[in-house]
């Protein structure tokens, strides 16, 4: 079908980045003809679907070409130059942007200048002339041809792209495509869920209350085997509500040798869809730099790994990203030397700059927000000791640490975070303080048990209050510290402005920008109201400003095990578009998390970046999203003339012109509402880093 004028305008403002960024940079010059490339493919194989069935039915086909060719025409008149000066004739210019055509009996072959995808004409096509008029009496147009005939040319279209994605599949497995690992880095105790009112909460990690560890491999979702994490997540993702899912996973013994264990847990809705609480290992290669950072500005490149930082003459070996964060933490303003490892596996190494994190930790006072310390959820696998020590609902409020020596230590606990660190060091005898239902009560265990095997059953929430701000945990030599305000006192101004909660209190805190400011707070322990002078500082941590891939695996077939795959890769992301169509409905995903066609070709950038067995992997994808969304019952879509097609039979006589043109402007209205939605929230995710 003839879409030329909607994605000849996408094609130049390509074509034109394309030409500037030439001048700039080859690398991004050759991606972006990459992607040129790639989309008009898929657009092109649709095309050529319309064409073949349209001659195997009999339709004269005016034009079939390869790339767009749009006529460039300036009529003769006269004409000032610039608006301004005396008039000139001009004799009126027409050129019609093509490379090359030939006339081939009643279709005319060619191939356009602006190369991205290509276009079909069909004489009495929807949209043509002769379709607006009323039809033709011709047998050859397509509004002549029996209702059969002309399904099989709409249908066609979509039915390439199928055939494409699976070749594209296929292409892709026998290169090597690139995946994420299935091995878990991080099991969530507490996930963040939107609850009915539209408010944030926090509630147990269905992973983590099922047992599953941090280094489990997944082998199997509900029993169906699956080798990526991201497929796993999309699984997970598009299931339907109120039903469970199994996760199977391989577990590393610590005398070696690995355990298959399943877990069986209810996921927990979230903006994306459906969610257990699981995140993949990171790996220490930079996967995006932040723009202006000192990465970015280093030359190091996208793919490179850290492998070890020196300062000085302490040279500090980096393994995973906590190390590096480690390593570089305190060092805000020194320049430190990154030994990496490109792509390529070449060795060099890099001076970075090491500095204080951008965004709302520009400026801080040296505290975490606190407040109730309550349990709220333990794993299945808890022993019962440790659910009637710390009850579901139960408040901890303070915990005294005996040393070895007998001395003693009371501590008040206001944030997890608190606890964790009075703990850490701990290795005699604790004490704490619990309060369930308005009783207290006492709870003695050995601190190395309670690190070991009590910590990690238990989900503890810090619950603030209503209003104000109490204050967790406080890092040492902060600014809080020296004006001697302590864990659990409450910050209730700041300025004449009250605090109604943590975003208010950081907002003033970087509004101040390093300037003193007033704080009036509420005294734990004398429970009096004091006001004090006190100056935000900035953070001492460092950053250099990458973000880091998670861990990756090659996944390369042999062509009949690529066959495979593409069969079952096409089948999959087939099934999921449906998936995802009922998600958007029942409301499990929110629409906002579609992509336009901003998204779309800045995802095909994106991945050109790793390798052409990924870029072909998501050329497939596009082709099967292509091939299903045309063909829903939208007017203007192939789906939606499908749809007339139908109603044709139903009521055994032609719809009426008037119906069918009403019906094309609520399909133009919806689909440009749909483009707009999608390209703003597009170009806000562009913008997010």
């Amino acid at each position: 079908m003839d879409r030329s004028p909607l994605v000849r305008n996408i094609i130049f403002v390509l074509l034109f980045v394309a030409v500037i960024t030439l001048a700039f940079s080859f690398e991004v010059f050759f991606k972006i003809l990459l992607v040129i490339v790639g989309f008009g493919a898929i657009i092109f194989v649709h095309e050529l679907g319309h064409f073949v069935a349209a001659k195997a039915t009999g339709v004269r086909v005016h034009r079939f070409y390869l790339g767009f060719c749009p006529t460039i025409e300036i009529p003769a008149g006269e004409y000032r130059f610039l608006w301004i000066g005396p008039k000139f004739h001009f004799p009126g210019f027409k050129w019609e942007m093509k490379l090359f055509s030939v006339q081939i009996g009643e279709t005319e072959y060619g191939v356009g200048l602006l190369p991205l995808g290509g276009f079909v004409h069909m004489a009495g096509e929807p949209g043509s002339e002769e379709a607006e008029t009323g039809g033709s009496t011709d047998p050859r147009d397509f509004t002549s041809k029996p209702a059969w005939a002309r399904s099989t040319i709409l249908v066609a279209g979509a039915f390439m792209n199928v055939v494409f994605a699976f070749v594209f599949f296929i292409a892709a497995f026998m290169v090597g495509v690139d995946f994420v690992s299935p091995e878990i880095g991080h099991v969530l105790s507490t996930i963040p869920v939107v609850g009915p009112d539209g408010r944030v909460k926090a509630v147990p990690g269905p992973a983590w209350v099922a047992g599953m560890e941090s280094g489990d491999e997944i082998v199997a979702v509900n029993g169906k085997p699956y080798r990526e994490f991201s497929e796993i997540v999309t699984e997970i993702k598009l299931l339907p509500s109120d039903s469970n899912v199994t996760l199977t996973v391989e577990r590393l013994l610590p005398g070696g040798g690995r355990k298959r264990m399943s877990f069986t847990m209810e996921p927990e809705p979230g903006p994306q869809g459906f969610q257990v609480g699981l995140t993949p290992v990171q790996s220490l290669k930079a996967g995006k730099f932040i723009k202006g950072s000192p990465a970015a500005k280093s030359g190091m490149q996208l793919g490179s790994t850290i492998e070890s930082v020196t300062f000085g003459n302490e040279t500090t070996p980096v393994s995973d990203v906590e190390s590096l964060a480690l390593a570089i933490k305190d060092r805000a303003g020194q320049t430190g030397v990154f030994q990496i490892r490109r792509r390529d596996g070449i060795k060099e190494q890099i001076r970075i700059p090491i500095e204080r994190p951008s965004g709302r930790k520009d400026w801080q006072l040296g505290f975490t927000q606190g407040g109730q310390l309550t349990v709220f959820a333990h794993r299945v696998s808890a022993k019962q000791e440790i659910v009637t020590s710390f009850p579901k609902g139960a408040v901890i409020t303070e915990v005294t640490v005996t040393d070895a020596d007998g001395g003693q230590k009371t501590h008040k606990l206001f944030s997890r975070s608190g606890l964790e660190h009075v703990i850490k060091a701990a290795g005699g005898n604790l004490e704490f303080k619990v309060r369930l239902h308005g009783i207290e009560s006492s709870v003695n265990i050995d601190a190395n048990r309670f690190k070991n095997d009590y910590l990690p059953n238990l989900a503890i929430e810090t619950s603030p209050p209503e209003l104000g701000v109490v204050v967790g945990r406080i890092e040492p030599g902060s600014a809080i510290e020296e004006k001697g305000i302590a864990a659990g006192d409450t910050l209730l101004a700041i300025g004449s402005v009250p605090l109604k909660g943590f975003i208010d209190a950081m907002i003033a805190i970087q509004n101040s920008k390093g300037e003193s400011i007033k704080l009036t707070y509420l005294d734990a322990e004398s429970d009096e109201k004091k006001t004090i002078n006190i100056t935000p500082r900035r953070p001492k941590d460092g950053t250099i400003g990458v973000f880091f891939e998670p861990k990756m695996f090659t996944l390369t077939r042999g062509p009949w095990e690529a066959c495979v795959l593409g069969v079952n890769r096409t089948w999959l992301w087939g099934k999921r578009i449906f998936l995802i169509l009922r998600s958007l409905f029942t409301g499990t995903v929110e629409a906002k998390n579609l992509a336009g066609p901003v998204g779309i070709l800045n995802i095909m950038y994106l991945i050109t970046q790793y390798g052409i067995g990924k870029y072909l992997y998501i050329l497939g994808l596009i082709c099967i999203n292509l091939a299903i969304v045309n063909l829903l019952p939208i007017p203007l879509l192939d789906g939606g003339h499908l749809m007339i097609i139908l109603i044709e039979k139903i009521i055994r006589r032609p719809v009426p012109l008037k119906y069918q043109n009403a019906a094309a402007w609520v399909g133009l209205i919806l689909i440009l509402s749909l483009l707009v939605f999608t390209t703003f929230w597009d170009i806000k995710r562009l913008f997010m880093y």
